[in-house]
């Protein structure tokens, strides 16, 4: 898109402290810390240091006469659908909400040119950002897991206050109260209340496509380490655990999602007696958590019955009628809320349970056709590397997506500060990395 070169300068600008700030920040990613800078008004640290990041790059890039905007379609849908997220106060019921997104949006989307043009720059960087993830992501996990296991011995009640009591701290103290009001840490498992698995996250469903989509990043890389390192794996393993102690119905879903994208794109090569024997361990695997709680749960998914299964139900419908309202450009940025429940406060968690409805609900079909071009161009692109090169790391950039596309079918994370940026991160790998990122410098 943009260039601005010299020749009288030296080409590599992206380099120390750049790389190694990436680093750090994927490696805390899972821990967020915020400030309250006024009455119900957060500010997460991340949004802080995005920026400056952002800020940093684009003025070295300046200085060296070297800025680099790059990513074509990919980026043109993605200034747009910012553009077009800004834009819509003009027909916004609320313009504060649809302010205050906007500038959620505005902290972060441009950081997707910092990472594509270090990703471009730097061959290694692509799996080191990723291993700091998966470290990062594991480290939470094990967090996660340790509370849920704490419940029994200390009891729910008590964990319970634990978590409320420490949340304001990485929430902020407005989104803490907001998530103490509404929260989902508990779930009735065949007549028995459980604490479900979120760490330090604000809930357990944000906490499952932290670990689903990380997760198969771990996987990734032990599948493309030469000497096959087993912290990889039992990074995977830990994950994968933590995922499902979430209870999380789509998250599930989501994960078997990633799981048949893997089966189908190794099709593509035939499947060998190797390939045979991990199938029939993946289905013992599957056999074994549909006779346990997780399988209750999972089952509960596809009942009638189920009153969060008919009112998501309920809440689709009525989202498919006031799209037909507004369907090219929605209701403006923040206001779909208003739609539902006139005079609804800001952080009030009223939302279409499907990332999709809401986005055309909110910035119409137009915003939403924009959306998908942010993630069905990296993905394709990420597939076809695998599929010409056998790029494992490839395979399981493009399954992180696919557990995010699927996962998204029942819930709304894009403005979440744990997974816009690993969104973001997916999808510049998708414009920028390149086979022989592994294996030169």
């Amino acid at each position: 898109m943009g260039n601005i070169r010299s020749s009288s300068r030296p080409s590599d600008y992206c380099s120390f402290p750049m790389k190694q700030l990436l680093v750090v920040y994927f490696l805390l990613l899972p821990f967020q810390w915020a400030l309250s800078p006024a009455p119900g008004i957060d500010l997460a640290l991340i949004r802080i240091v995005t920026g400056g990041i952002f800020l940093l790059w684009l003025a070295s890039g300046l200085y060296q006469r070297r800025l680099m905007f790059t990513g074509g379609l990919v980026a043109s849908a993605l200034l747009s659908l910012l553009f077009l997220a800004l834009g819509s106060v003009l027909w916004s019921e609320n313009e504060v909400f649809t302010y205050r997104k906007g500038a959620f949006l505005l902290s972060f989307l441009p950081f997707f040119f910092v990472l594509s043009d270090a990703i471009r720059t730097h061959k290694k960087l692509a799996r080191r950002l990723v291993e700091a993830l998966v470290f990062g992501a594991t480290a939470m996990g094990i967090i996660a897991i340790s509370i849920f296991l704490a419940q029994f011995v200390f009891g729910v009640g008590q964990m319970v206050s634990y978590l409320l009591n420490i949340l304001p701290w990485f929430l902020g103290g407005a989104f803490g109260e907001a998530v103490i009001a509404h929260s989902s840490l508990l779930v009735n498992i065949s007549g028995v209340t459980v604490l479900r698995a979120s760490g330090f996250l604000p809930d357990p469903h944000i906490f499952s496509f932290f670990t689903g989509m990380t997760a198969s990043l771990a996987l990734g890389l032990y599948w493309s380490d030469e000497k096959r390192s087993p912290r990889f794996l039992l990074a995977f393993v830990i994950l994968l655990v933590a995922d499902l102690l979430t209870f999380s119905r789509g998250g599930y879903v989501g994960l078997i999602g990633g799981g048949l994208w893997i089966l189908l794109l190794s099709g593509h090569f035939g499947f060998t007696t190797k390939h045979l024997k991990q199938l029939l361990v993946l289905l013992l695997l599957v056999g074994t958590l549909l006779l346990s709680p997780v399988g209750a749960r999972l089952l509960s998914s596809f009942s009638e019955s189920d009153g969060s299964n008919q009112e998501r139900i309920r809440l689709w419908r009525e989202s498919a009628v006031l799209i037909a309202e507004k369907p090219l450009l929605g209701l403006g940025l923040g206001n779909y809320p208003l739609r539902v429940k006139p005079g609804a406060e800001y952080r009030e968690p009223i939302y279409a349970h499907n990332q999709y409805l809401d986005m055309a609900l909110e910035l119409g079909l137009i915003g939403l056709e924009l959306f998908l071009v942010l993630l069905f161009i990296p993905l394709l692109r990420l597939a076809r590397m695998f599929l010409t090169h056998r790029d494992s790391l490839a395979l399981a950039m493009s399954t992180s997506l696919v557990v995010f596309l699927v996962h998204a079918l029942f819930e709304s994370p894009l403005f979440s500060v744990h997974i816009l940026p690993l969104l973001l991160f997916l999808i510049a790998l998708g414009v920028s990395y390149r086979y022989d990122d592994t294996s030169n410098e």
